[in-house]
């Protein structure tokens, strides 16, 4: 009875939407440079569609998802700075607190980048 009323609180916090505890990367800024004293700083974000978009300067290109894992630097590579994930959560509306989701729609928040 407290677990479903803490659930509750959250659900309605949150306008409804239960949280999964799953995230998932949406957005990563990167440096490129052998210092903190030169190089260049680029933005990467996952589109609604799933394709990923890198922002340098005013030059916007599509990225292959393979390129995402690799932003961990190394030589003269992008080195991930910040990261930004967006929670995965399910609505309320028709559930009640405690259910795996199964009758829950899943329904998260989207981000425009």
């Amino acid at each position: 009875a407290v677990a479903d009323a803490a659930a509750a609180e959250v659900a309605a916090a949150a306008g409804g939407a239960l949280p999964t505890g799953k995230y998932e990367l949406v957005a990563v800024l990167t440096h490129k440079g052998r210092s903190a004293d030169g190089g260049h700083y680029i933005g990467w974000a996952k589109q609604k569609d799933g394709v990923w978009l890198k922002y340098d300067d005013d030059d916007v290109e599509a990225q292959l998802d393979e390129t995402i894992p690799k932003l961990n630097g190394g030589g003269d590579f992008h080195m991930g700075y910040i990261f930004l994930y967006q929670a995965h959560t399910f609505s309320s509306k028709g559930a009640k607190a405690g259910d795996e989701g199964a009758s829950a729609a899943p329904a998260t928040e989207t981000m425009e980048a």
